[in-house]
């Protein structure tokens, strides 16, 4: 019986973990995602080259770290998100945010691991990533 405690702990503070991952991947898009617009309104286009994908796993800049508001993972001045841009907690080839853009649209992404329903309610392309922005086909 101890043992059955002990696992049910564990499920319990391993689902608590993914949650506040998760919860935090969700402030983060939304901090990226404010940079983006703001970005557009006062340059009159989106940050970086268009059609291009960009991951928050990769520098787009040698030398640059890919949390840097200035040419890290989005390869444009975001200062206006503060010092640093936001990476995913774990950010790796699984849990790592994803963003581009064509001329008028723009997508950002991100895998959660606790709330999945909500990538599968999003209306985008993709039911296993979160998706945002005003085009939600960009990214296949």
């Amino acid at each position: 019986m101890i043992a059955t405690g002990v696992i049910v702990l564990y499920v319990n503070r391993s689902e608590l973990t993914a949650k506040a991952r998760d919860n935090k991947r969700l402030s983060n898009l939304n901090t990226i995602e404010q940079a983006v617009i703001e970005f557009k309104i006062d340059n009159g286009s989106y940050p970086d080259l268009p059609d291009t994908l960009r991951t928050s796993d990769v520098s787009t800049t040698a030398g640059y770290a890919v949390y840097k508001s200035e040419f890290g993972w989005i390869a444009a001045d975001l200062s206006l998100c503060g010092n640093t841009l936001p990476v995913d907690p774990i950010n790796d080839d699984t849990y790592r945010y994803s963003y581009q853009h064509d001329t008028n649209t723009y997508e950002l992404n991100a895998v959660l691991e606790y709330f999945t329903e909500k990538s599968q309610n999003d209306g985008g392309n993709n039911q296993t990533v979160f998706e945002t922005g005003d085009n939600l086909t960009l990214i296949p």
